[in-house]
């Protein structure tokens, strides 16, 4: 089972390029956008195994992750 999760992210002012960069760098994150207006702002595609693996990646990476002021998962299941 592969587990999909879309990230919604707020980043501190000014600093969206950087967490948007810093995102970049992990193996598990297949996509990651700035966002030019809303609420969010950056959105990414994470992908892991299982579950197990993505909380592993949300408590010891995003959790870590310089500038981010909160991030919204949005979790899927796909066979």
């Amino acid at each position: 089972m592969t587990v999909l999760v879309f990230l919604a992210i707020k980043a501190e002012s000014g600093r969206k390029e950087e967490v948007h960069r810093l995102l970049r760098e992990h193996a598990e994150v297949i996509e990651s956008h700035s966002v030019d207006d809303g609420p969010f702002d950056v959105v990414a595609y994470v992908s892991v195994e299982a579950f197990e693996d993505y909380r592993e990646f949300a408590v010891e990476r995003m959790a870590c992750l310089p500038h981010v002021e909160d991030y919204t998962s949005f979790i899927t299941l796909s066979d």
